[in-house]
């Protein structure tokens, strides 16, 4: 009888521990279920094997549909990937409207999903590189400068046949991360790779993204998927991470600034000096309260300011607009203790991942702490003697990366603490942010059958 119960108690342990295993599985599973919409519904043209075969290998489920498709197919999809085999005027208005994120590499249905203007066969260039921005946006790959992207060189007079690029210009909201790296003729320079965020006015200029839309110029001419290079491999990769990616991304600054392309504006709209400024945005991430603050603790802190510092040159050039201007903590006097807190309100229950900047156009403001307050604690050293940059025409950039923890209710608070200043400039400034959401926690049932779990496992070892 005893065995008998040790056996059947035995059970229930690996049930359980087989149960807690697969929820902590699932939330931080990446991969999607993604609708590849090619020709005629198969992987027989050009490189579309290629691309199915390389989405499978990032651990996503393909469902293969021809051209002729109806919207409805990416019902229940994560994200609906348009080929370049397809016929552009088969498909171009099916997905318009379609509440989920779109990745298209076939150029000729950009203007339908209302990412560009007209698109045709002027908008491919028989070539194999492009042009990468070093302007941080994960698109890119954490690739700068020209890059190789197909492992073909084009031949000389060159044809449509040869691998080949698609091209054209978004609206000036857009994200863009690589462009044509052609410096005349028609449509030099154009973007290859860019996005538009949920939430994101179109490029007619009044239409909302209903979905995350990526444009990547990945031409089936020639096998080109299938002749990525190491690079061309990661800027895929990178664009199909980024479309299912729930993102904000924030340009922080004064009124009327410069916004980086894939960016929302945060302002003091009212420019009246107060302590607390509240900006509300809605994108793939959610709709997210965002605030900064300077309160005024009776010591050099007046309250919270914005300053537009101006372009830079150089390396950096293109983050000009992400990082010539800033909010920072008005000090009286140039001394350390100095904060800035960032507030972010109205999140999801999950783990995210936040990238801040930090740099001033004009001079270093000195050395900075950032403490974290989150769901698992409260004033957490996450940042340890961040030395903030400063100069028109830097080197590098101060940047802090790290991962926080929200319970769908609370708050999360994250203080910018001077400690140390340089050249007697001592404040805290903040250009701006990108937040990822990383996974999802258990929910509460979860959690107590976790913790359920962990209780029969004690009592399991105090009964040998």
């Amino acid at each position: 009888m005893m065995s008998t119960q040790c056996s059947s108690f035995r059970r229930m342990l690996q049930l359980l521990a087989a149960c807690a295993i697969l929820l902590v599985a699932v939330a931080g599973a990446p991969a999607a279920n993604v609708l590849l919409v090619t020709l005629d519904g198969d992987t027989n043209q050009g490189g579309d094997d290629a691309i199915k075969t390389r989405l499978e290998a990032l651990g996503h489920t393909v469902t293969l549909t021809d051209h002729n498709t109806p919207a409805s197919a990416a019902n229940g999809m994560d994200l609906v990937v348009i080929s370049s085999s397809v016929g552009s005027g088969n498909v171009e208005p099916t997905f318009v409207n379609t509440a989920v994120p779109v990745l298209a590499l076939e150029v000729g249905v950009w203007d339908g999903l209302n990412m560009t203007g007209a698109t045709n066969s002027a908008n491919i260039i028989e070539r194999d590189d492009l042009n990468v921005r070093n302007n941080f946006h994960p698109m890119g790959a954490g690739l700068t400068g020209n890059q190789t992207f197909y492992n073909d060189p084009v031949k000389s007079g060159g044809t449509m046949d040869d691998t080949s690029l698609g091209f054209a210009a978004p609206a000036s909201n857009a994200a863009v991360a690589a462009y044509d790296s052609r410096v005349s003729g028609t449509g030099a320079g154009d973007p290859i790779l860019f996005s538009y965020d949920q939430g994101d006015l179109l490029f007619d200029g009044s239409t909302q993204a209903p979905a995350k839309r990526v444009a990547l110029g990945l031409i089936d001419f020639d096998q080109g998927p299938a002749k990525l290079t190491t690079a061309g491999g990661q800027l895929f990769d990178a664009a199909v991470d980024f479309a299912l990616a729930k993102t904000l991304f924030v340009d922080i600054g004064t009124t009327g600034q410069n916004v980086l392309g894939g960016y929302r504006a945060f302002t003091d709209a009212a420019a009246n000096g107060d302590p607390t400024e509240t900006n509300t945005y809605t994108s793939s991430i959610g709709t997210v309260d965002v605030t900064l603050s300077a309160p005024n603790v009776g010591g050099p802190i007046t309250n919270l300011g914005f300053r537009n510092r101006g372009t830079l040159t150089g390396a950096f050039a293109d983050a000009s607009d992400l990082l010539g201007d800033e909010a920072k903590a008005n000090g009286l006097t140039d001394t350390a203790d100095n904060s800035l807190f960032l507030t972010l309100s109205g999140l999801d229950a999950g783990v995210y991942e936040i990238t801040t900047f930090h740099h001033d156009q004009a001079v270093a403001n000195g050395i900075i702490d950032i403490l974290l307050s989150d769901a698992l604690g409260s004033d957490q050293l996450v940042v340890d003697d961040l030395i903030q940059t400063g100069g028109s025409a830097p080197t590098s950039i101060a940047t802090a990366t790290f991962n926080f923890t929200a319970n769908g209710i609370d708050d999360i608070i994250i203080e910018l603490l001077e400690v140390q200043a340089i050249n007697d400039h001592a404040e805290a400034v903040l250009n701006g942010f990108q937040l990822t959401f990383v996974h999802a926690i258990p929910e509460p049932a979860s959690a107590s059958l976790l913790g359920f779990a962990g209780v029969l496992a004690a009592l399991r070892r105090s009964r040998k």
